[in-house]
């Protein structure tokens, strides 16, 4: 009775395996999206480590990441899509093109005696303006994401910080400075992100 009960048991926690393991296609999707936050982390820890600034507000597109400022002009710019929000603006401002104008089909004129005249055609539509390609909005990102995206750049930054820690040893005062500031840089990034990550939770 032990052996059987025990076999009985065993086969229930494959099939509760089997039931919680993810499909094929969900877990392409799965990976999909975890190689997509990485490589946004990645890009987000790159541009805090230029002087950038991370802001509260996440990509209007996607909502998956927080907004990076450019220090000089100020301007916003989503890592998810690879575009300042200005330009955005500028595409939705664009008016749609006008549909072309069909042309009027040409009567049949009976000949009599003297060849009659063709009737004049309309002048052919302009060619519509060109559009420029939108991405699509998706719905906003679960707040998981976000953290996500957030705890790979602060991640990012913290290896990067113990590196050039680690480099201090042994180099001289000008080096010594060059690395100090990328240190200091790395602070900054951190402090950033740490509050970054308190407004998202």
């Amino acid at each position: 009775m032990a052996s059987t009960r025990a076999g009985q048991d065993a086969s229930a926690n494959v099939e509760e395996r089997m039931l919680l393991a993810p499909s094929p296609e969900e877990q392409r999707r799965l990976d999909e999206n975890r190689k997509r936050r990485d490589v946004q982390s990645q890009k987000m820890s790159e541009l805090l480590l230029k002087g950038w600034k991370m802001l509260g507000e996440h990509c209007p597109e996607t909502g998956e990441v927080p907004l990076m400022q450019q220090p000089k002009s100020g301007r916003k710019f989503s890592v998810a899509i690879g575009k300042f929000i200005d330009e955005l603006d500028r595409c939705e401002e664009q008016p749609a093109p006008a549909a072309p104008t069909a042309p009027s089909p040409t009567p049949d004129v009976p000949r009599v005696g003297v060849a009659a005249q063709p009737p004049s055609l309309p002048a052919p539509a302009p060619p519509p303006p060109p559009t420029v390609a939108r991405v699509p909005a998706a719905a906003p990102g679960a707040p998981s994401s976000v953290a996500s995206a957030l705890d790979s750049a602060a991640d990012e930054v913290t290896a990067k910080l113990q590196t050039y820690s680690a480099q201090l040893a042994g180099l001289g005062p000008l080096d010594a400075q060059l690395v100090l500031a990328l240190i200091g840089e790395c602070a900054r990034a951190l402090r950033d992100l740490n509050a970054a990550r308190a407004t998202a939770q």
